[in-house]
């Protein structure tokens, strides 16, 4: 199993913590993903963390969706949004794959802590 295949069975506030850490090393906070800022930039963001916990934890579409505050459906689409940029996009790919990085981490890191 190569280090993007991982999946952390995570409470939700180690995934929620690992997020936000992950996403201040992009100069962004959870706080502002949160919001319903629909700029490029933010709404980006969003999908590729929300995609990338989907991946790499245990956590639901519900439970995901109480990080981000976002409901179920949100997400889901959200996810489904991210998945089809990464089949056209380089650069999407790349912030993808850095963030998945960063964020398996920061799960690593939380996990230890447990």
């Amino acid at each position: 199993m190569n280090k993007t295949d991982k999946v952390f069975m995570v409470r939700g506030e180690y995934a929620r913590r690992a997020v936000d850490d992950t996403l201040q090393l992009f100069g962004l906070s959870l706080e502002s993903v949160q919001l319903n800022v629909r700029t490029q930039n933010i709404s980006d963001f969003r999908s590729i963390a929300i995609l990338a916990v989907r991946k790499h934890t245990g956590l639901s579409l519900h439970d995901v969706g109480e990080i981000f505050k976002r409901d179920h459906a949100t997400i889901k689409y959200n996810q489904d949004k991210a998945k089809k940029f990464l089949e056209i996009d380089a650069f999407y790919q790349r912030t993808y794959k850095r963030f998945s990085d960063l964020l398996i981490e920061r799960l690593e890191y939380e996990k230890l802590k447990q």
